[in-house]
């Protein structure tokens, strides 16, 4: 239990004056930093020194300095010279290339461009790369014929709008050599029919170095872009590296930096006279300072002796005021050890309230483990072992002996794995509780030592794995399903259990192959160090008003109060946890679960609406006015700020995503990862793929740029709020840089019997008519058209059909839907399709 310090009071209930010790602090109001003592004579001295040195340097050394300048500059205009001539020699040479009507008559009878790119290097014997990129040629095929190089695809889009000769660059092809790149339009008329490039060996451009006297100056080439700059030749001295005049190259995207050398400003005798003068100065101040200081000490120190003193003797003392600043905790904390001895004395005991928290560990005695007979395969449906979760229909697929066998099984596997100690976290479902109790017996009857976190969200056990000596743990949780739903997520050293990992722990449970001891219960709060990491690590430039519906789930008081502590104006709704969910399902990603948000937000003038889901993994946003903005969108703009500020960073994103959101990331410099649904999933990619951030439609989205790399949507839901804080502008406003003409619609979801949904899939994939689809069969089935894309998967967490579409008009909606409706009529007649 955690103690509390309590006002000692006399009989009649009123607070008793405190005891005091005579000491010897009379006359002292305010205590002082031990830095004051020096902070005036220090000042007068640095700035007497600072001021000669200053004057005579500069006085010495203007004039050797501006002829030093007016050299290195020199140098720096010969240098552009000669690249600008070199760099312009081999443009006009390829655009002569590009003009030969042969060339265009080649490319117009058919002749692949790699033949013709052999062609023309012939005529080019110091290019290095020769490569014709055909204009038809999509966004993929001309990476790949340019060895990988997004600058180089740049290049290409640049010239395609300009239909001219854009800057050369330097490039860096797959197997890591460099190139100097000119690329120059193929026309047929006023019609770019292809690009022509030319790679150079960069080794020509340190030709222009040659010659120069630099007398210990530095001159650099350099490729400068958003947020820095790549250094191609330089010559001089390397330690002056900080260029301070900087020369663009006509032509490239190129600049010459160039430095002079430091001119040595003053002579050796006058500074030598200056120092020695500070210093005599120096000392004298010093040593006033400390005859000051050790009287100072020693009274404070007389001070200590004092409360030391009345501590041994019970004599209680107020806190006394100390001369320096830096003494007053160890009186504070003196004074209450005195305080605290002089209060279990006057009540006749020596209980200690100092405050300290008291941790309870509960035994569990050999004796008081029941024998656990292995289940009956009937106990444990193959149906509830799904990918990354353990889920079913309480009292139906689940009940108190299955909870207690998987904590057995459980607490086996972590053990096997060379582990103790497990994390136990539950939301606030009706059956939860009795399933985390029945839980924590099977692992404790496993041997296994259990930190029973409570009624938690899900974020904040992932949070204990990553911040304690605990490394595995288990969520009793239905996620975002019905209230009749419930279920466990389990992770040993932090990794989620994935769908292999779940059936062989059913055939441990099924064999009773378990492991057996006596563990210990243990149980800890990581709320406020979770709170406190969050809100050190997001900062908002200005408070935001916002709306927050958690649906009664269990995220509710914390999420809420972490926006509070952000400083942000929080408008509770449904923030009360109730695991009858009687409000609405607390599943953001059914935007009929959002109407209740949306007119809040409205009515209230938020700047925006956040609803979570009930153990707070998940989140949806909704704009001022009233708009939900998908997750795929969301994604969209952290990636806007992760990638820009990391550069060729992976994004991971499920299947259910917009295609506008691959070709966003791969605008601001990322690499799109398309993977499966489903958090066990797409965790093991981003981690697979050292990224930086990854998405599902069902708002988990995963942050791993200052984050551990969970879904948290409380955390997701922080970083958008320290972008909107950025910017002024409304939220829709914000949002708008990612809208199109797209027509989109939310995740679809049809209820179907157990094992119907994979039925139903194979039969389309195996009869289905695709015609010129573009056929993704990673997670179910996307089939995506010129105009247009549909989904169908089956549900990781129950036994669901998910259906999502985008399209580019009102027509291409109503025929992909049709299409897919055909489909599901062929394979299920007797499913209503919900769309």
């Amino acid at each position: 239990m955690i103690g509390r310090k309590k006002k000692n009071k006399n009989k009649n209930g009123e607070a008793a004056p405190e005891p005091s010790v005579a000491m010897a602090s009379k006359g002292v109001t305010r205590s002082r930093s031990i830095f004051s003592y020096y902070l005036p004579v220090i000042l007068v001295a640095v700035v007497s020194i600072a001021l000669f040195t200053f004057a005579s340097s500069w006085l010495a050394g203007q004039a050797a300095s501006e002829r030093q300048d007016r050299l290195t500059h020199s140098l720096a205009v010969a240098v552009q010279q000669r690249v600008a001539e070199l760099v312009q020699g081999r443009m006009a040479l390829v655009s002569v290339l590009a003009r030969d009507p042969q060339l265009e008559a080649a490319l117009k009878r058919g002749e692949k461009p790699g033949n013709v790119a052999k062609q023309l290097q012939e005529r080019m014997p110091e290019a290095t790369l020769v490569v014709v990129v055909p204009a038809r040629w999509n966004d993929e095929k001309v990476l790949r014929a340019l060895s990988g190089s997004y600058a180089a695809a740049d290049m290409f889009q640049e010239v395609l709008r300009s239909r001219g000769e854009v800057p050369a660059e330097a490039i860096k092809d797959r197997e890591g050599k460099r190139h100097l790149l000119v690329a120059a339009p193929v026309l047929s008329g006023n019609k770019v029919e292809a690009v022509l490039f030319a790679g150079f060996p960069l080794g020509v451009l340190k030709k222009s170095f040659s010659g120069l006297q630099l007398n210990d100056a530095y001159v650099s080439l350099e490729q400068v872009f958003a947020g820095g700059s790549l250094l191609l030749a330089s010559a001089g001295d390397d330690s002056l590296k900080g260029a301070v005049g900087k020369i663009k190259v006509p032509g490239t995207i190129w600049e010459v930096h160039y430095a002079a050398p430091a001119v040595a400003g003053m002579a050796w005798p006058l500074l030598l006279s200056l120092v020695l003068g500070g210093a005599l100065l120096l000392l004298a101040v010093t040593l006033f300072g400390y005859r000051r200081l050790a009287r100072d000490c020693k009274a404070d120190m007389g001070l200590m002796v004092a409360l030391v003193d009345a501590t041994l003797k019970r004599k209680g003392s107020a806190t006394p005021v100390p001369h320096l600043a830096e003494a007053k905790p160890a009186m504070e904390l003196l004074a209450r050890y005195a305080q605290a001895t002089f209060t279990a004395e006057k009540a006749g005991h020596s209980e200690n309230r100092a405050g300290v928290a008291q941790v309870i560990v509960e035994e569990v005695e050999p004796e008081e483990i029941q024998e656990i007979e292995p289940l009956a395969e009937e106990q444990l449906p193959l149906s509830i072992f799904r990918s990354g979760v353990i889920r079913g229909l309480s009292g139906m697929d689940l009940d108190e002996e299955v909870a207690q066998a998987i904590g057995l099984a459980v607490g086996s596997v972590v053990q096997e794995a060379g582990q103790k100690q497990v994390l136990v976290g539950r939301d606030n479902r009706a059956t939860s509780d009795a399933y985390a109790s029945s839980l924590v017996a099977g692992l404790l009857a496993s041997g296994c030592d259990v930190i029973d976190m409570g009624e938690v969200p899900a974020p904040l056990l992932n949070y204990a794995m990553c911040n304690s000596t605990a490394t595995s743990g288990v969520m009793v949780t239905g996620g975002h399903n019905p209230p009749e739903y419930n279920g466990f997520k389990i992770y040993l050293d932090g990794h989620p259990f994935a769908e292999h990992d779940h059936i062989e722990l059913r055939q441990r449970i099924l064999d009773g192959r378990f492991e057996r001891g006596v563990g210990k219960l243990d149980s800890r709060d990581f709320s406020s160090e979770y709170l406190r990491h969050v809100t050190g690590d997001v900062q908002l430039v200005e408070p935001l008003k916002l709306v927050l519906d958690c649906g009664n789930g269990v995220a509710g008081p914390v999420a809420q109060q972490l926006f509070e502590e952000l400083g942000c104006e929080v408008i509770p709704l449904f923030c009360e946890p109730d695991g009858g969910f009687p409000n609405h399902l607390a599943d953001p990603s059914d935007e009929s679960n959002l109407q209740a948000l949306i007119l809040e937000v409205q009515a209230q003038g938020a700047r925006l609406g956040i609803a979570l889901d009930v153990d707070g993994d998940a989140l949806a946003l909704v704009d001022e006015q009233g708009r939900v903005i998908h997750a795929d969108h969301l994604l969209m703009l952290l990636a806007a700020d992760i990638v820009r500020r990391n550069p060729g960073a992976d994004v991971v994103y499920d299947v259910a995503c917009s295609a506008l959101l691959p070709e966003y990331i791969l605008s601001n410099g990322g690499r799109p990862i398309m993977w499966r649904t489903g958090h066990a999933e797409i965790q093991a990619k981003l981690k697979e793929s050292n990224g930086l951030l990854a998405g599902e439609m069902f708002g988990h989205i995963y942050i791993k740029d200052r984050w551990y790399g969970f879904d948290d949507g409380m955390y997701v839901a922080a970083r958008l709020l320290e972008i909107f804080s950025l910017d002024s502008a409304a939220v829709s406003t914000v949002f708008e840089a990612f809208s199109s003409d797209l027509l989109a619609t939310s995740l679809l979801v049809l209820d179907v019997p157990e094992g119907k949904a994979e039925q139903v899939i194979s039969i389309i994939s195996r009869e289905g008519d695709f015609g010129e689809a573009d056929v993704i069969d990673l997670d179910g089935l996307r089939l995506e058209y010129e105009q247009a894309w549909g989904l169908i998967r089956s549900s990781n967490t129950r036994s669901a059909l998910v259906f999502r579409f985008e399209a580019r008009d009102e027509t291409a909606m109503v025929e992909i839907q049709d299409r897919f409706r055909r489909f599901l009529e062929r394979a299920a007649p007797e499913l209503q399709p919900p769309f």
